[in-house]
């Protein structure tokens, strides 16, 4: 399998008595961070087999606590592993069941595995397998383990035969003779997630647990925290740009005012008409007036005409005048009259001036 966890085994570390290392005994499937799985020699196992009072969750519970309370000072871990049976005689088949018992250390919280089980098993029969920390007779049936005793060193054919009249005594007559030792290959059908009960009281300690929501909540501060400096960046991006467009817009408004104005100044220069035509007009009146001692009362233009009021004592001849302002390239439509209060009114038109509405 692609996800087989890592097996190793702690031991000590003979550098250092006191030290505790971890031994790899094999590699996981794949490179991953997977939880590894901590093997426990036979020789520091516990092995019983056990009659579970149903199939269910409730027998294996029952058979947990009787493990516990028979289990050897100092065995805080206890495995249960329920024998494989057809289920067509299930009803009819007392239920068993191989317990396990060993010590769990504190250097490792995680996931225990008693040597026999972290190996490979096999269908029926018997053998005897060379493990880490001695020599382990086995007795395999329909692929469940019924029968286990572990040995210091390699066991002789009267400790063999002892352990077969133990094993006779639940399973039967029994003959195997002595087999020679071997070593079993680890499994590489493990999965790699396996929640036991002291594991997930470890992991599921206040300690544990405290550690998760601080790392939460931080993680969420940190979050939040940069979600508001990011905000905080765009806005002052923001109102720098706004800044910005706002100077650019006060300049564009100031130049638009002073445009208006000369605009405004040039309709208004405009509609006084052209100033040459002005001063020619102006020039024709003292051409022909300027013999005389009428004086200009009033001026007034309007629409390129203009109106002239004249005061004086000499006395005019207004065909006359009218006949001589025509004459001038600068006036037309002349006309000349007297009104109520003794002045001289002069109408005429400017030429080439234009009027700006």
């Amino acid at each position: 399998m692609l996800l087989t966890p890592r097996l190793f085994v702690l031991e000590q570390d003979s550098s250092a008595p006191d030290m505790i290392r971890d031994v790899t005994l094999a590699k996981a499937g794949l490179p991953l961070p997977l939880p590894g799985v901590c093997v426990v020699p036979r020789g520091a196992c516990s092995f019983r087999r056990t009659r579970l009072a149903g199939a269910g969750r409730q027998g294996l519970q029952a058979a947990l606590l009787r493990a516990k309370q028979e289990a050897l000072p100092g065995e805080s871990g206890t495995l249960i592993i329920a024998d494989k049976i057809d289920a067509s005689l299930a009803p009819q088949t007392h239920i068993m069941a191989s317990t396990w018992s060993f010590a769990r250390q504190s250097e490792h919280q995680g996931r225990y595995l008693p040597e026999t089980l972290a190996q490979k098993g096999q269908e029926n029969g018997a053998r005897l397998v060379k493990g880490l920390s001695g020599f382990e007779g086995q007795i395999w049936s329909n692929g469940n383990l019924v029968a286990s005793r572990w040995w210091l060193n390699s066991p002789g054919s009267s400790e063999w035969h002892v352990f077969l009249q133990a094993s006779q005594e639940s399973l039967g007559p029994l003959s195997y003779d002595l087999p020679k030792a071997e070593t079993v290959p680890w499994r590489d059908d493990l999965s790699a997630f396996a929640f036991e009960r002291e594991q997930m009281a470890a992991w599921l300690s206040p300690f544990n647990l405290g550690a998760a929501v601080i790392t939460v909540l931080a993680c969420g501060y940190v979050f939040v925290g940069a979600q508001y400096l990011r905000e905080s960046l765009v806005m002052r991006s923001a109102q720098s740009k706004i800044e910005n467009l706002s100077d650019e817009t006060a300049q564009i408004l100031s130049f638009r005012r002073r445009a208006l104005a000369n605009q405004n100044y040039l309709k208004r220069y405009e509609a006084l008409g052209e100033r040459a035509a002005i001063i020619d007009a102006l020039g024709s009146f003292a051409t022909v007036l300027g013999a005389t001692d009428l004086a200009i009362e009033r001026f007034d233009l309007r629409d390129g005409q203009v109106e002239i009021r004249l005061r004086g004592e000499d006395e005019i001849s207004v065909p006359d005048v009218v006949s001589l302002l025509e004459a001038e390239s600068s006036l037309s439509a002349v006309s000349v009259s007297p009104d109520s209060r003794g002045s001289i009114i002069v109408l005429a038109d400017l030429q080439n001036s234009e009027a700006v509405e």
